[in-house]
């Protein structure tokens, strides 16, 4: 359920393909484990207006390795980012339009 007053809304999308399909991600928000998501997937959190950091790491030997990103949560505002997994294994999370 969403609340009303103070918060906005992160949403967070794993990229579909190939590539690192069969490991899932985990995904931090201020350091604590709040989602672990696989392929294709997509996790909405209601957070507190403020600086917030969001993280994100493979859940096995897959790859990535923990990549952070900090932003300013809005009240009433989405933020959108998007976790990438290259050919190389290289994980990423970056912000997003879609």
């Amino acid at each position: 359920m969403k609340p009303k007053v103070g918060f906005g809304t992160l949403v967070v999308t794993r990229d579909t393909g190939f590539t690192g399909a069969a490991c899932n991600t985990l995904v931090y928000i201020d350091g604590k484990q709040s989602a672990e998501i696989g392929s294709g997937e997509t996790a909405k959190f209601y957070l507190p207006a403020g600086e917030r950091i969001i993280g994100v790491n493979s859940t096995t030997l897959c790859g990535g390795g923990l990549k952070e990103r900090s932003f300013v949560m809005d009240a009433g505002a989405t933020k959108k980012y998007r976790i990438s997994i290259d050919t190389s294994m290289s994980m990423d999370l970056s912000p997003t339009a879609f």
